[in-house]
This record gives structure tokens, C-alpha cells and sequence, in this order.
């Protein structure tokens, strides 16, 4: 809709147009309600004739106005009342009426305020083509409208098409209400309301000529399928199978495809603890089979064992290094052990310890060994010796050769060769007396078995307390390394 202009009175019957951006307090829109002519003309005529004869009082013209129509008006248009539009608020789209010709008013400015003068009509060039547009655009799209929804009323009312073709037909909406236009006269002037949200009709893409509703024909219905007969269904393979007891009856039963423990149940027989198949239970049954099932029996058999002895080693030094002598033979014992034994068709297949008891207990062997060992002298030598015997002593002091032909003196001793070889070196010794290392030289006819003869001086300090007594028991030789 169009703004009122204002005359300059300084130029040349040039019309100023007056922007909304001059009035930003009210947003002020200026509407000429012209679309009822004689509605129009005659507030028209009123409005000269009241104008005239109130010329020279002090109402602007706006006022005149207000009492001609009894609204509002501006201060520029002397036919068009006030209406006061919310910045977002839309118009509600109206039914297009072509307007005619409106009617302007040269305003002159004297000492600043605007002064009304004869309204003049408008040029019919002056005005804006803005709602011309708008009104065709709306005509083609109500035309539009009208064409979409006789062709939806018509595809209606024609026979239901087949399940393809309906399909691809397109969903028209629904004819939009059309809004009436509020006119001038029935508007609230004291409560200027926001006009509703214009609603946007969405229309559907236009069908294309050669797939229109109208040329599209329905489809023949297709010929029914036939459907193929079922193969009738294969027999289920059937088996003969014998389950071979070794402890009872076999059992013959026809079975399909199954797993042994399956084929039980088929036959009616409750597996029991003892029995033991040859297959495992979820073996399957592909053909006639014979199965051997046998039998498992456990019992306690009791047998004597004999527990074998031990021995004790007591380490001596009274015999040769490295030599055993038995002091004291040794007795196996005897034990009754008790064993749980599993027999599967009557043979034994194992054994299981269960416990045990001993009726005679063994009798360990007791012996010595020679380790030899050492010592050491008053002089503080130390000697290592094989072993060592405690034999009976005298003393002799003969001078001249000894058997071995050398002389004799105190660095030898006669001895029994069968006992104690000759050559021999041992050191003589007891708790008494040390008479030091020796050489088994010499021999006598009172010497026997492990008897020794020392040679003694007489200038030997132990020489008189020795031959005092004349015979000894209790002499050690030891057999040196």
C-alpha cells in the first residue's frame, strides 16, 4: 500500500513522498480504503463540505477527518484513518479487488504547520504498482488452487485405481479457506489487534502432462501365480540298533537319526552307574549299529607286602678307611595293603590305593665303616692314620740285627707277620706313654698274633716305669697314612 506525499512549496509541483522512517513513534501505515467507490465518494463529499465551511478555525485537517468518519487520521491524508501495525505482525491476505484512482492532497506550509488544501486526484502514473502485483499473484495462485482441487475431486470420484497406479499418484492438499477482508467501517479503531500470520499454503510440484492423473490408465491385474505343488516330503531314514549288555539281555530297538543317549530313552532303559559303552553318549546314529555296553564292578582286595629294612652306618676309625663290617644283619618287614580295583567284564582295569596295614615292622642292618683320622703328638705334630688297633705291649732291648737286617733300636718293634706285616709303620702310643713312630722289623718266638715287642734303652726316660710293670693291654698303633 502506498504513502501519502507532501507538497513542498518550494518546488515546482513536485510531490515529496513521505517514508515511514519521519513517523518512527507510531509506525504509522496509511491506508486508503477506496474499494468501495461510493463509499468513498460520499465520505469525499462530506469532507469538502465540512472543510469549507470550518475553513478558518484552528483544526488541522486531521481532526475534520476524524469527525467525518469518526476514526483517526493523520496528519496527511484527509480520507485514510490510523491503523497501527506491530513491527512483526503480518496482514491477512485478502480477496484482490482492482483499486481505482486514489485521491491525494497538496499540503502548504505556513509558519511550519502543514495547511490542508484542495485535495486534487492522484495521476494515475503517480501511483505504485506494488499492489497491482500482489493482487494478480494472488488471483494466479487462487486460480491455481481452484483448477488442483477439481482434479482431486474428480480422481475421487473415479474407481479405485489398482494398488501400483495409486501410488504413484500425487496427494493433493486440501482447498484453503479463504480469509474475508476486514473492512474500514467494521475495524476497533480504539484496539488496533495484530492481523494473523498469513499461513503458507504449500502446493504440490505440478504433474507433468504426459503423467497426469487424467492420462494415467489403471493397470490390468496381473494373472494370478499358480503356485507350485509341494515335493512331497522324503521319508525319514529309519535304523535298527542293538545295545549288547554283558551283564543282561541285549535290547533291539528302530530308531531315526539320534545320539546314544536318545536311543536309551527310545528304548525305555535307564543307564546305570556300572554301565560303560564303547561309544561316548552323544554319538550319533547314522546306520544300523550294534553297540557293546559293558559292565564295570569295583572290589577291595587286600595283599601283603614286604616292607624292606634299612640301614644304620656308624663311622669308625678301628678299622681299615674305606672297610664295612657288619655289626648287626638287618629283617624286612611286612605290611597288608588295601586296594580298590575296577574290572570291566570281569577284567581287572585298575587300581586305586585305598589304605594300609602293618603287621611286622623291619629291623634295619647296623654296620661300621673305617674312616680313618688323625691326631696330634706332644711335640705338636699332627699325623693321619688309616685306622688304629689296641693291642697287648712288652719291651726287649736285644742289641744286634733285626730281621730285616737292620739294627735294632727304638725306632723299631717286633711283631706276628701274619697279624701285622713286616715294614709296617705305625706310631705307638696310650694314654701313659708315646714312644713315636715305628717299624714292624723284627720277629720273636713269643710274639703272636697281635702282640708287639718294643725295644726299649735303657737310658729311655719311660724305660723303668714300663719294664716295672713288664706288660701292657691297653697300647694303641696307629697305621699311618
Amino acid at each position: 500500500m502506498d504513502n501519502e506525499k507532501k507538497i513542498d512549496p518550494t518546488l515546482p509541483e513536485e510531490e515529496t513522498e513521505i517514508s515511514e522512517e519521519e513517523f518512527p513513534q507510531d509506525e504509522v501505515v496509511i491506508e486508503n480504503f477506496d474499494e468501495d467507490k461510493d463509499e468513498d465518494d460520499e465520505l469525499y463529499e462530506r469532507y469538502i463540505e465540512l472543510m469549507e465551511q470550518e475553513e478558518d478555525e484552528e483544526d488541522d485537517i486531521a481532526a475534520v477527518a476524524e469527525r467525518i468518519t469518526g476514526e483517526r487520521h493523520s496528519r496527511v491524508t484527509t480520507a485514510a484513518p490510523l491503523r497501527i501495525r506491530e513491527p512483526e505482525a503480518k496482514e491477512t491476505p485478502a480477496v484482490p479487488v482492482v483499486p481505482e484512482p486514489e485521491l491525494t492532497q497538496e499540503i502548504s506550509v505556513q509558519d511550519g504547520d502543514p495547511v490542508p488544501q484542495k485535495p486534487i486526484p492522484k495521476k494515475p502514473q503517480q501511483k505504485k504498482m506494488l499492489p497491482a502485483a500482489i493482487a494478480a499473484a494472488l488471483v494466479l495462485l487462487i486460480a491455481l488452487t481452484v483448477v488442483i482441487v477439481t482434479v482431486s475431486v474428480q480422481n475421487r470420484e473415479e474407481p479405485a485405481q489398482p494398488e501400483e497406479t495409486q501410488e504413484n499418484l500425487p496427494v493433493l492438499p486440501d482447498e484453503p479457506e479463504i480469509p474475508e477482508k476486514v473492512l474500514p467501517e467494521e475495524a476497533d479503531p480504539e484496539a488496533a489487534e495484530p492481523e494473523p500470520e498469513e499461513e503458507e499454503i504449500v502446493l504440490p510440484d505440478p504433474v507433468p502432462e504426459e503423467e497426469s492423473a487424467e492420462d494415467v490408465l489403471p493397470e490390468e491385474p496381473e494373472t494370478p501365480v499358480v503356485p507350485e505343488p509341494e515335493p512331497e516330503p522324503v521319508p525319514v531314514p529309519q535304523y535298527n540298533v542293538t545295545l549288547d549288555f554283558y551283564d543282561r539281555d541285549d535290547i533291539t530297538v528302530t530308531v531315526t537319526q539320534m545320539t546314544l543317549a536318545e536311543v536309551y530313552a527310545a528304548a525305555g532303559y535307564t543307564p546305570r552307574e556300572s554301565d560303560r559303552p564303547a561309544v561316548g553318549m552323544d554319538y550319533v546314529i547314522t546306520s544300523d549299529d550294534w553297540i557293546t555296553i559293558g559292565a564295570a564292578e569295583y572290589k577291595n582286595v587286600s595283599v601283603k607286602e614286604s616292607i624292606p629294612y634299612g640301614t644304620e652306618e656308624i663311622k669308625v676309625d678301628t678299622i681299615p678307611r674305606g672297610e664295612k663290617r657288619v655289626i648287626s644283619s638287618g629283617e624286612n618287614g611286612e605290611v597288608t595293603r588295601t586296594y580298590t580295583v575296577e574290572y570291566i567284564n570281569g577284567q581287572e582295569t585298575n587300581r586305586t590305593f585305598a589304605y594300609e596295614e602293618t603287621t611286622k615292622w623291619a629291623v634295619n642292618e647296623k654296620y661300621e665303616i673305617g674312616v680313618g683320622g688323625s691326631f696330634t703328638n706332644a711335640n705338636g705334630i699332627t699325623y693321619t692314620y688309616n685306622y688304629r688297633r689296641v693291642v697287648p705291649a712288652t719291651y726287649y732291648n736285644l742289641e744286634g740285627l733285626t730281621y730285616l737286617g737292620q739294627m735294632a733300636d727304638e725306632s723299631v718293634i717286633a711283631v706276628d707277620p701274619n697279624n701285622i706285616p713286616l715294614g709296617t709303620k705305625v706310631y705307638v702310643k696310650n694314654d701313659n706313654y708315646d714312644f713315636g713312630v715305628r717299624v714292624a722289623a723284627d720277629t720273636g718266638p713269643k710274639v703272636d698274633e697281635w702282640q708287639i715287642d718294643i725295644w726299649l734303652s735303657p737310658y729311655n726316660p719311660q724305660y723303668a716305669s714300663f719294664a716295672a710293670t713288664g706288660y701292657h693291654n691297653d697300647m694303641e698303633i696307629y697305621y699311618l697314612d
